[in-house]
């Protein structure tokens, strides 16, 4: 890998060049240490034969180590701005596609020839839960998916029942991959400097989901509702929740023992699996 993509006066340099500015509601903070970017690339475990979508290039310090590595990459920026710089720093490497594009709208499959793939991203801070939840979600042949996020939305990701971090995103994120904390990644690393600290998380979905569910729509609208005020009991957050069958609300404690919990725990003390069996047994009625 060159210094010249982590170099701040190249990047600087960059912007003057290309008439570009820093846009603070994209999120905008380019790499800066290439000791970081092998952290990436080697949580990922990006080889000779694979095939990676990068999420958010930015200025291509990433895309560059990422090309060395891998076999195929595709760039995904929604910057318009930048898809003429990327596309001059990478015209001589034919493994490197720049494509222009949101990650929430453009057609995954099509990016991936329907070929397994690894996606790699630097996540903007205010709409990391989207672009992972579409991502999950997308049911693509993903190996494994590695973000870079902010470290709160790390631990949230990564987090063990009971604990302040546990939440809807913790159930939606662990219900289609396992989940691995990959370490801190301080402010220094980027220009210009974010506000908060970042951190890795890597994700390897699960080929079939951890837990049964009967319906998985119904199981994440109970997840989100025993969610939706942390302090309140399952007896009363749920009672919204009517499943399969419309019940009335003095037999909901009664179902919620049924599957072997009891209607005063919070949300955040089940685990994965109690989530599953208790929306299971709401949804049978």
């Amino acid at each position: 890998m060159t210094p010249r993509l982590t170099s701040v006066d190249y990047i600087k340099q960059l912007i003057r060049s290309y008439e570009l500015r820093v846009k603070k509601r994209l999120g905008q903070h380019f790499m800066i240490s290439p000791a970081v970017i092998e952290r990436i690339v080697d949580l990922a475990g990006v080889g000779p034969q694979d095939t990676v979508i990068e999420i958010g290039p930015g200025l291509g310090a990433l895309t560059e180590r990422l090309a060395e590595r891998a076999r195929r990459v595709v760039a995904v920026e929604i910057d318009r701005d930048l898809i003429p710089v990327l596309q001059e720093l990478f015209r001589e490497r034919e493994n490197v596609l720049v494509r222009q594009g949101d990650i929430l709208e453009i057609d995954l499959e099509e990016l991936t020839a329907g070929e397994r793939c690894k996606v790699i991203g630097n996540l903007p801070y205010y709409i990391t839960s989207p672009i992972v939840k579409r991502v999950l979600e997308s049911r693509l042949k993903i190996d494994s998916f590695t973000v870079m996020v902010q470290k709160e939305v790390a631990e949230r990701m990564t987090a063990r029942p009971s604990s302040k971090e546990y939440g809807l995103l913790t159930v939606g994120v662990q219900y289609f991959a396992e989940v691995s904390f990959g370490g801190v990644v301080p402010r220094s690393a980027f220009w210009p400097q974010p506000e908060v600290e970042s951190a890795l998380v890597k994700m390897t979905p699960y080929r079939v989901p951890p837990v049964k569910v009967a319906d998985e729509e119904f199981f994440f609208d109970v997840a989100r509702a025993a969610f939706g005020q942390r302090r309140k009991m399952l007896g009363n957050a749920l009672k919204g929740i009517r499943g399969g069958k419309k019940k009335a609300e003095s037999d909901l404690a009664s179902v919620i023992e049924a599957a072997g919990i009891n209607p005063q725990r919070r949300g955040e003390t089940l685990s994965l699996e109690e989530m599953a069996v208790l929306a299971n047994h709401l949804f049978r009625g």
